[in-house]
């Protein structure tokens, strides 16, 4: 990766524990070369703000570590609060509830998305601190929207520390900490002997293999399934005019020159006609289907003149002989004729596979009419 400076950004999910906060920032000042935040992120809840504000922010504690480790400064604002609000946007006080879990996947999946825009970001996702939903959440946003550079954690703690109300972040100077025992007894506990881990876990990152442009969180998984699903599932369709080839997956497609260019004729409008751009996947769309009256109009058999000019080399006597055989019925009638060659042709050399259907040149009724057309992913398709 080129040398680049980053703005460091923490991102943390927090429920009623803020010491996740400090511990994090104290060891990633502790990480070889050390880091240091520039901005700082909580995704949290009313009541954890509360306990932040109450805890790190009117204590001072967070500003005694800056301090004591000589760090750069990060004041927490209004801005660095990532409250979950519920439908009428609402900040919720807790999760309790199934659209409480979605609010909170919503909320944790645009900030992640925000922040992961600018390459000069880097991220420090913290999944220490929030309910098990939450660093799920966190954990599956990075995987969406994280770069490279970008980290996730886990915070670990001695112990004996981790539960202390008292204990943020393990200072220079040795502290005494009285822990108060079930039989009335006090236990001293000397910070030297704590030791904050920060472990970095590994994850797919997805960001570079998947189109994403859902908004909610469920949205987004939806939408990344049916990515890999259509990745794993659909192979891709290649036809080069030029040599007259056509190739699904690594399968050579033989097919003589005039089922050639009617086949590459429903694939280009799979591709031109999107009626729905902004959709993802085709999945079940057949809105760029089209009826066999359409297919010999002027425009695009036209176009199917140039495709078979090509196929001959550029010769546009092919093209102008195909221009005066297909007008009206003719073409109707060839275009019927070839389409169940070519599905044949398309069974055979695919020898029964699940998919085969998918690259078929399929009808179906719609508003009255029998339209025709190709259910292969638009993305499959390339046409040189």
């Amino acid at each position: 990766m080129p040398h680049r400076t980053f703005r460091e950004i923490v991102v943390f999910v927090i429920g009623s524990t803020p010491q996740i906060i400090t511990e994090t920032i104290y060891a990633l000042s502790q990480e070889d070369p050390p880091v240091q935040p520039d901005e700082v992120y909580v995704i949290t809840t009313s009541h954890g703000r509360k306990k932040i504000e109450g805890g790190l922010l009117k204590d001072g504690l967070i500003g005694d570590l800056f301090q004591e480790y000589d760090l750069r400064p990060v004041e927490l604002t209004n801005s660095s609060f990532i409250l979950i609000s519920d439908d009428r946007g609402k900040e919720i006080d807790d999760i309790r509830s199934e659209q409480d879990n979605r609010h909170t996947g919503d909320a944790i999946a645009s900030l992640i998305r925000k922040l992961a825009e600018d390459p000069l970001n880097r991220l420090h996702c913290c999944l220490a601190g929030g309910r098990k939903t939450m660093s799920f959440y966190l954990g599956a946003a990075l995987q969406l929207f994280g770069r490279p550079w970008d980290k996730l954690y886990h915070v670990l703690v001695t112990p004996e520390f981790e539960s202390q109300p008292e204990f943020f972040y393990k200072p220079k100077e040795n502290r005494i900490i009285e822990q108060k025992m079930p039989d009335g007894s006090v236990k001293r506990l000397n910070t030297d002997d704590a030791e904050i881990i920060l472990a970095e876990l590994p994850f797919i990152r997805l960001r570079e293999k998947l189109d994403l442009r859902g908004k909610g969180f469920e949205e987004l998984v939806t939408e990344g399934q049916s990515e890999i699903d259509t990745a794993t599932v659909q192979p891709g369709v290649c036809v080069d005019l030029s040599a007259r080839t056509l190739y699904i997956g690594p399968r050579l497609v033989e097919m003589v020159p005039v089922q050639l260019m009617l086949y590459t004729s429903f694939l280009r409008r799979k591709v031109t006609a999107c009626k729905q751009p902004d959709r993802g996947h085709c999945a079940d769309c057949t809105e760029c289907f089209a009826t066999i009256g359409e297919m010999v109009s002027t425009p695009l058999l036209e176009r199917m003149g140039q495709d078979y000019g090509q196929i001959y080399g550029g010769s546009p006597g092919k093209s102008e002989e195909l221009l005066g055989n297909w007008q009206g019925n003719d073409g109707v009638k060839a275009i019927r004729q070839n389409r169940s060659k070519i599905n044949r042709v398309i069974q055979e050399c695919l020898n029964d596979e699940p998919f085969a259907p998918l690259y078929a040149i399929n009808s179906v009724k719609h508003y009255g009419d029998t339209r025709y057309g190709v259910r292969v992913e638009k993305g499959k398709i390339r046409i040189e």
